[in-house]
Formats: C-alpha cells, structure tokens, sequence
C-alpha cells in the first residue's frame, strides 16, 4: 500500500469514528447512552452489565435446551419460571439456578393432559401457576402440586360473538383475583374474568388513532377500494404487568400510539404521567442512525418496578428502556447482535434482587444483568424523590453528575432543591442546565421579585434625595439672584 493510500485510509477511519453519536463503554458489548433535551443520543456509563447467560442445559443437562421460550416470570418465593414454548413446558428453578421443577402437564379427572403452545404464565401471590395454553384455547391454573384449580375455556357472555375463538396470550390476576387476560385477535380490550371463571368485560380499550391521509384516500375511494383497505380499528395489547397499588401496565404495537406505555387505574384508564410532552415514552427517539435495525421501537414487555419506576422492552434493537414516574429517561442498556450479553429475539423480562433478567427466544437463554454503582444510584435517588424529600437527593444528585456530567435531571434535581431553599440565583443555573424550563421560569419570577424587594427602598430613598436636592438647588438660585420662591425679581409673580 503506498502512502497515499494510508492516508485516505486514516482520513476515512477519522471520518467515520468523529460521525459515532454514541459511545461504548468498558464492561458492556453494546452502547451505553442517554438522551439530552434535544432528543440527540450522548454517551453514558453503562447502567447494566450482563454476568451470566442460563439456558435449559446450565440449569440440568437432562432438560435440553429451550426452544423459542416466550415468558418469563419471578415468582414471589424468588424462583424463576421459564415458559419453554417450544418444548410446551414451564421449568422452574431457584436463584441458584438449581432445577426446582418442569411443568409439562396435569392430570384432571383421571385423564392426562399437555399444553400446546403456550405464550404467557403468571405466578399469584399464594403461587398458583397461570398458563395461557394458546393453541389448546384456554387459561389452565395449577397449585403448588401441579393439581388443576381451573380451567377457563370457550367463555361466553354480552360482547363475545357465539363463534368465538379463544386464544389467549398473556395472563395476569389483578386486586380481588381477577384475572386479565390478553387474547389474539381481540381488539376490544382485555378480557377480565371473575372469580368463576366466567367473562365479565373487557378492560382499557385502546382508542383509535388514524392518519389523516388515511382518511382522505378513504374518502376518495370507491366501495370496492375500502373493502380492500385496512380497516381502522384498535390495536392488541402485547404484553402487561401490575404494580404494587394495583395499577395494570400494558405495551401496544401501534406506532401513532403518543406513548406505547400505559398505566391503567382500576376503570382502564390511562393515567401514566408524562411530563414532557414533546418526548414521547416509545423507545429510541432518533432510530434512524441505527443501520439496518432502523424503524421505530416496538416494545414486548413491562415491567412495574417501586417507587413509580418501571421498564420496557424494545424487541427491535434488543434495548431496555426505564423510566420514572413522572416519564423520565432515566437509562437504556442492552442491544440486539451476535456478541455474548446482547440479545437475538428478546421476549420478556424479569428482576430478581436488582438484577435484571431478559429473554432470549432466539437463542433459548436468559441473560442476567448486574446493576452498576451507576444505576443504583439512579434509583436511590429516584426513590428519595417519590416521596418529595429533595434535600436528602442533593448530595446524591451532584454525586451522579460527577459520574455523568451529561444527566440532565441530576442538575434539574439540584436546582429544585435550590428553589424551595430560596436559592433562586443559583438554582437558575442548574435549572437551566437541566433543562427544565417550567421551574426556570419559577425561579426566574422569584429571583425578579427578590431583587425588587431587596432593592426597592433603596431606590425610592435615592429618588426621594434627588427629589429633595432637585428642589435645594432651584432655591439656591433663586436666592442667590436677590429673589425669593414665588417671586421674580422681588416683584411678584
């Protein structure tokens, strides 16, 4: 290679390494990184480290490997229960990663019965085991011992045409043991069944959101167009989860969705708060500098966490995205490749003691997530928010930011803390660096009305002695001309 060649070469490689937004941090295959207020990725320490991935033979050698397993749960006795839909079975084993049990079947009335793939499970409080066996069309519960509870199979009821098809996909039970369960091919909402087993309704319907182009082509169109066109109608839930107050989390794949996150009270309705309305809670905000896994996020799963946190799963990049409660970013790990800790087909979710644990359906594994002094930090400070005590959060905040000089709520942080103490100059400073313009503003106000009162008897005492020396210097004159006040030249006026 001749000289001119290694110099264009060198040129090109400086080229493309200054046009990387991101950067990758040691410890982690994929890019670690936050976004500012302009919606530009910045880099980041790494949140998540992956320590460990488990498939079905580094559990016991006898279960084989999984085969496109699709749900995972953490059950409330620390196990962790795989459902291994490929080889139509739940295997359960402790954080140890023992072999506890493998669910294949269960005996009812004297006949043996299996599952045909199954695509969701949820262990209940006193662990009960939920299965939404699909293709068998229906919900099996099993106890402890692997006895059948109930079977919810060919519901009927107001709202259900008499030939529909049950295929349900994920389950939950909610406050009373009601049980929620998302079907295929049901665009009405979540079915809620009672205690008995029987349907009661359907729960958070999604609206309708079209395209005004849409609209207008359909308009334009003849009878024999529209028939052909898509029809407007609501998207499927994906998957859901359930917090510590009841509240039901739920994931959509409708992209003209505003957030693709829902946080639904016990009337279904959406109460998930969202403070910056122009950053939308769905994933990657700047998707197209990502090459060939371009396209808009599509999240799979959820996970409610404490203190009004929670994650969401991106399938189409691999990543895990969480939030507060009030929709902020607070950090994104993970990434979809080839490398050992990045994922093939991520399906589900799981935190078992602070780490995380994602799904792999295309490999068959879980990759276990170690959180880093970085994240723990985060969330110690996100917790001291969520009960309003910001001044204990202040030392934390200023503590991430010298881990993070580009995490824009530590200043934000900072700056709350400085207003409700009166500190209005300073808290300008770190409230504008945060980039939060609402308290900005607050402060702003604040500090102008500071600077008056502060200010305003001293300029009315000085406008009071220009006043009075104004009127001491037009006497003066008058007198040192031989006249007096109200005269002109002794005669008067």
């Amino acid at each position: 290679m001749n000289k001119r060649k290694v110099i264009i070469t060198l040129a090109m490689t400086l080229l493309l390494v200054s046009l990387l937004p991101l950067t990758v941090y040691a410890g982690t295959p994929y890019l670690n990184y936050n976004y500012n207020y302009w919606g530009q990725g910045v880099p980041a320490p790494a949140a998540y480290i992956p320590v460990m991935s488990v498939g079905g033979k580094n559990i016991d050698p006898s279960l084989g490997d999984f085969i496109s397993p699709m749900d995972l749960k953490v059950g409330p006795d620390g196990n962790i229960y795989v459902l291994d839909t490929g080889n139509n079975r739940i295997v359960v084993f402790d954080r140890g990663i023992n072999l506890v049990k493998v669910v294949e079947g269960f005996t009812l009335n004297g006949v043996g019965h299996t599952f045909q793939n199954p695509q969701g499970i949820f262990i209940a409080g006193n662990l009960d085991l939920y299965i939404a066996d699909t293709d068998n069309k229906r919900v099996v519960v099993l106890n402890q011992q692997g006895e059948a509870v109930s079977i919810i199979e060919n519901p009927r009821g107001i709202g259900l045409p008499d030939d529909f098809d049950f295929f349900p996909m994920k389950v939950l039970v909610g406050r009373g043991d009601v049980l929620y369960v998302i079907a295929r091919h049901v665009f009405e909402g979540i079915m809620v069944f009672d205690t008995q087993g029987s349907f009661s309704g359907y729960f958070g319907t999604i609206s309708v959101v079209t395209n005004p182009l849409d609209l207008i082509w359909r308009y334009l169109s003849t009878e024999r167009q529209r028939e052909q066109q898509r029809l407007f109608i609501p998207t499927e839930f994906l998957n859901m989860d359930i917090d510590q107050y009841g509240f039901i989390y739920t994931v959509n794949s409708d992209e003209l969705e505003d957030n693709l996150v829902k946080r639904l009270n016990p009337r279904g309705e959406d109460v998930l708060l969202n403070i910056h309305e122009c950053v939308l809670i769905d994933g990657d905000q700047n998707y197209r500098n990502f090459g060939p896994f371009s396209g808009p996020s599509l999240f799979v799963d959820v996970k409610a966490k404490t203190h009004g946190m929670y994650m969401a799963l991106d399938t189409t990049r691999g990543r895990v995205y969480s939030y507060d409660s009030e929709g902020n970013l607070l950090y994104v790990f993970s990434g979809t490749g080839n490398i050992a800790g990045m994922m093939g087909r991520p399906v589900a979710l799981g935190v078992l003691e602070g780490n995380v644990l994602v799904l792999d359906a295309f490999r068959g594994e879980i990759v276990f997530f170690e959180p880093t002094p970085y994240v723990a930090l985060i969330n110690e400070v996100v917790a001291l928010l969520y009960v309003n005590d910001e001044a204990s959060a202040v030392d934390k905040w200023r503590e991430l930011i010298r881990m993070d000089e580009n995490y824009p709520l530590a200043f934000a942080g900072i700056g709350r803390a400085l207003l409700i103490e009166g500190e209005y100059r300073e808290a300008m400073d770190y409230l504008r660096r945060g980039m939060d313009m609402h308290n900005y503003s607050l402060a702003f106000v604040r500090y102008r009305n500071q600077v008056l009162r502060e200010t305003l008897a001293y300029v009315f005492a000085g406008s009071m002695i220009l006043l009075a020396l104004y009127f001491a210097r037009r006497v003066f004159r008058l007198i040192k001309k031989g006249g007096k006040p109200g005269k002109k030249g002794g005669e008067p006026v």
